[in-house]
C-alpha cells in the first residue's frame, strides 16, 4: 500500500481520539503524517514514530486543501467524528495508482446514511480541493458537497471503518437529515417543464455563496441561476462576478440600490423557465431541491400560479455556527384574509412564470417605498388572479440571524396590513 496523510475531523473527546490513533495501528507503515483538527487545542500523546499536529478548526476546507497542496503522499484518508479503523482495512484497492482514486466510506447516523469521501488519490485532491466552508451551512458539507459538486463517482465503498457510539440530538438530527441528501439521489417522473432559479441580494457577502453553492450543488441543474445584486456597499458584487466567470448557466445583474420587488422585476423579462423558485441571499436549498419540485409540479393544476411547501428554520449561533430552531409546516391558503394570517414567511415560493409576468412582477408600493413584504403583495396579486397550492415538501432553509430585513422590521407588519386594507393593490 502507498504512502498515506490521514486527517482526524472533529471528534468528540480526547479519548476517542486516542483509540482512533490506536486503530491506525493496522496501517501505520504507510502513514506519512497526522492532522487532527478540533474544536480547541488540545495535546495529544502520539507514538514517537507518528508524526502529528493538532489544528483548531476554522475554515476546514480550505485548511485541508492548504495542507494537501504541499502533501507528497500517494494518498489522503478521512476519519470523522469518532471513526476508527478496522483489520478490513488491509484491502487489496488499497494499492490502486489510479489518478480518479476515490473510495468512499459510510456513516449511519439512526436510520440515516450519509456517504463521504474516505481515501483519495492526493493528485486528484489536489485538482478538485474541497469547499470552502463559508460556501457551505455547516463543516460536514465540504465533504458530502465535494462529491456532488465535481460529479465525482467513487471507485468503491469502503467498509473498513467503524463509528463509536454518540448521542445525537434532535437539532443535529436534522442536520443529518439534510447531509443524507447529498447520498439520496430521488427518482424523477418525466415532466416537461422547466425551472429556474432567482436571487436578489443585498449586502450579503457573509452568506451569498452559501446560497449561490446550494443552488449549485444539485443531483440536476436548475435550467438557469439569474442573481441580481442590488447595489450592495460590501464585497457581494466581488464575490458574485467570480462566480458569473466559473459557470455557463449562471447570470448576474447590477443594478442601484431600491428594493427586492424592483430588483426581481427587472430581470423577470430575462427568465425563459416555466417555473422559478426565488431564494433569499441568505438563506439555502437541499441537494434535492430540483428533483423535489419537479415531481411536485407535475401534478400542479393549470390555474395554480404559485407552489408553496414547508421551511426550515436554522438560527446562527455565531458566525460559524448555526443550529437548527424549528421546522414551519405549511397550510392551503386561498383568501387575503389567510394570507394576512399565515405565520409568514410564505415559502418556499415557485412561481409559474407565466402568471406571474401577466400581473407585472413583483407589485411596488408606495408603503416603506415598495421596500418590504414584496413577498405578500405578490401573492395578494396572485390570489385575485386564480389560485396558489401548498405542498408537504421540505427543500428550503430560512437564516436567522441579527441583520436580517425581516428581523428588522416586525413592528412594521401591522401597519402595512392596514395598508393593504385601506388602498388594495
Amino acid at each position: 500500500m502507498s504512502s498515506i496523510d490521514i486527517f482526524f475531523i472533529d471528534y468528540s473527546n480526547e479519548s476517542r481520539i486516542i483509540r482512533a490513533i490506536d486503530s491506525l495501528a493496522y496501517i501505520k507503515n504507510n502513514i506519512c503524517k497526522l492532522t487532527i483538527f478540533h474544536y480547541k487545542k488540545i495535546h495529544i500523546n502520539t507514538p514517537l514514530t507518528l508524526n502529528s499536529q493538532v489544528i483548531v478548526m476554522t475554515d476546514i476546507g480550505e485548511q485541508i486543501n492548504q495542507l494537501v497542496n504541499i502533501s507528497t503522499s500517494d494518498y489522503i484518508m478521512f476519519l470523522y467524528s469518532d471513526e476508527i479503523l478496522t483489520s478490513e482495512i488491509d484491502h487489496p484497492s488499497l494499492s490502486s495508482k489510479e489518478n480518479s482514486f476515490i473510495m468512499t466510506s459510510m456513516i449511519t447516523v439512526r436510520n440515516l446514511s450519509i456517504k463521504r469521501p474516505f481515501i483519495i488519490n492526493a493528485s486528484l485532491l489536489k485538482k478538485y480541493p474541497l469547499l470552502s466552508s463559508k460556501f457551505v451551512p455547516f463543516n460536514e458539507a465540504c465533504f458530502v458537497g465535494w462529491l456532488i459538486n465535481q460529479n465525482l463517482k467513487s471507485s468503491s465503498h469502503y467498509v473498513g471503518v467503524r463509528q463509536l457510539r454518540k448521542k445525537i440530538d434532535t437539532a443535529n438530527m436534522h442536520k443529518w437529515k439534510y447531509l443524507e441528501k447529498f447520498t439520496l439521489k430521488m427518482d424523477r417522473k418525466y415532466t416537461p417543464f422547466s425551472l429556474s432559479v432567482m436571487m436578489s441580494t443585498y449586502n450579503m457577502e457573509k452568506y451569498i455563496e452559501t446560497a449561490l453553492l446550494s443552488c449549485i450543488l444539485q443531483h440536476e441543474p436548475f435550467q438557469h441561476i439569474y442573481v441580481i445584486d442590488d447595489g450592495s456597499t460590501d464585497r457581494t458584487r466581488d464575490i458574485l462576478a467570480k462566480w458569473s466567470s466559473e459557470r455557463n448557466n449562471i447570470t448576474i445583474f447590477y443594478k442601484e440600490n431600491g428594493g427586492k420587488a424592483r430588483a426581481l422585476n427587472s430581470i423577470l423579462p430575462k427568465i425563459t423557465s416555466d417555473f422559478i423558485l426565488e431564494v433569499d441571499g441568505d438563506d439555502w436549498l437541499d441537494p434535492d431541491t430540483v428533483t423535489t419540485l419537479l415531481n411536485q409540479l407535475l401534478s400542479l393544476p393549470n390555474d395554480v400560479s404559485a407552489l408553496y411547501g414547508n421551511l426550515k428554520i436554522w438560527k446562527e449561533v455565531t458566525p460559524s455556527l448555526i443550529k437548527y430552531k424549528k421546522s414551519r409546516i405549511g397550510k392551503q391558503i386561498d383568501s387575503h384574509t389567510e394570507l394576512f394570517t399565515y405565520p409568514h414567511p410564505l415559502g418556499p415560493r415557485i412561481y409559474r412564470t407565466d402568471k406571474l409576468k401577466s400581473i407585472g412582477g413583483f407589485p411596488v408600493i408606495s408603503f416603506e417605498d415598495g421596500r418590504l413584504y414584496e413577498d405578500v403583495c405578490v401573492l395578494y396579486k396572485l390570489l385575485e388572479k386564480g389560485k396558489v397550492m401548498y405542498k408537504d415538501f421540505s427543500i428550503y432553509n430560512v437564516r436567522q440571524h441579527a441583520n436580517s430585513i425581516t428581523k428588522k422590521n416586525q413592528s412594521k407588519w401591522n401597519d402595512f396590513i392596514t395598508y393593504l386594507t385601506t388602498s388594495p393593490l
